[in-house]
């Protein structure tokens, strides 16, 4: 049951699989929930909106779309039945991509020198 860790650049997608196997009596009492940081995952909430769960065939999966810096943490899977509760953890590393989207500015300095090597004006100009 156990996902496995993902490292991501930011803006990419994540999917973590857990995959659960249960009694087949209990079966229908088994739900799957995910958490982030000791904070549930819910699909309404506007911090979480950006993840989807799923279930298939006894695999569970949370995917996180367009993952940004703040997505990086421990994700845990816990399947519950009316038995028993289970853990499973996994990391997210989101490494950042970078660009840049600034001008490089040039300053130019001009000293207007007396005859006596004293400075008396200095004009600046950045372009």
């Amino acid at each position: 049951m156990h996902p496995s860790e993902q490292t991501v650049v930011a803006s990419d997608n994540a999917t973590f699989q857990c995959i659960v196997r249960t009694d087949p009596h209990i079966s229908s009492s088994l739900q799957i929930y995910w958490r982030s940081d000791g904070r549930w995952i819910i699909t309404s909430d506007p911090c979480t909106h950006h993840c989807q769960m799923t279930t298939l065939d006894g695999q569970n999966s949370l995917l996180i779309t367009n993952v940004t810096l703040a997505d990086t943490g421990r994700y845990v899977c816990r399947a519950i039945t009316s038995v028993d509760v289970a853990d499973a953890t996994a990391s997210l590393i989101v490494k950042g991509r970078f660009s840049c989207s600034c001008s490089t500015a040039i300053i130019i300095h001009v000293f207007i020198i007396s005859d006596h090597f004293t400075p008396i004006a200095v004009l600046s100009a950045i372009l």
